[in-house]
């Protein structure tokens, strides 16, 4: 059984007891460096990093045997690792325990209905593909550059007065919000932004004639 435990910026203090108690018991343990040390030293089990690229890495874990553990951000079903391995493996033989989801949160924080959001992930698309003619959404960033490729982008397409507001390390103790407009970061997007964010968009045209 390969177990996934979903963690968020808030590390071992939010996650639950079940989730608490699989990992404890765990031999060895899979994630990114990032979700490695938000362990704490009630965790005894060998640690083992992704390498890049990953896929062929969770090809080869055994899924017969002694159950393995991953780490991994947040709900590992939503646009995450979980989803990759049931398949490549099959529900049966992959349990997931995820934590409260960096899309969730962000729409709490912009009091968004979670129904009415689109979310976008740039984890694995490009960032054209984050271009809207309408409404909101979330999009999950690759990395701390992904705000102001997004603010150009939306500029260059006739979005320029779109609402932008970036969330780093939510849930966790260092969250941080910063909000702007397309036109403005286009130009000059905030320094200093966490890898780890999402960027909540409110699209709104300008008088400029959309090229999409």
């Amino acid at each position: 059984m390969i177990v996934v435990v979903g963690i968020g910026a808030d590390g071992m203090p939010g996650i639950s007891q079940e989730a608490r108690s699989e990992l404890q018991s765990a031999t060895v343990i899979y994630g990114s460096p990032r979700q490695l040390d938000l362990l704490d030293n009630t965790i005894t089990a060998t640690r083992r990093e992704w390498p890049s690229p990953m896929l062929p890495a969770l090809q080869r874990l055994p899924a017969e045997g002694p159950d393995i553990h991953v780490v991994a951000s947040g709900d590992p079903l939503l646009h995450g690792v979980g989803g990759t391995l049931i398949r490549l493996f099959g529900a049966a033989k992959v349990r997931v325990l995820p934590h409260v989801s960096a899309v969730t949160l962000a729409c709490a924080r912009m009091g968004w209905s979670v129904q009415d959001t689109e979310v976008i992930s740039l984890v694995t698309a490009e960032p054209h593909t984050a271009i809207r003619r309408g409404g909101q959404a979330i999009v999950l960033s690759t990395d701390r550059t992904t705000p102001k490729a997004l603010a150009a982008l939306l500029n260059a397409h006739g979005r320029a007065d779109s609402q932008l507001t970036v969330l780093e390390q939510l849930g966790g103790p260092a969250e941080f919000r910063r909000d702007g407009i397309a036109r403005e970061w286009a130009a000059n997007a905030p320094a200093g932004i966490d890898d780890l964010n999402v960027v909540a968009i409110r699209y709104l045209p300008d008088e400029r004639t959309s090229s999409l």
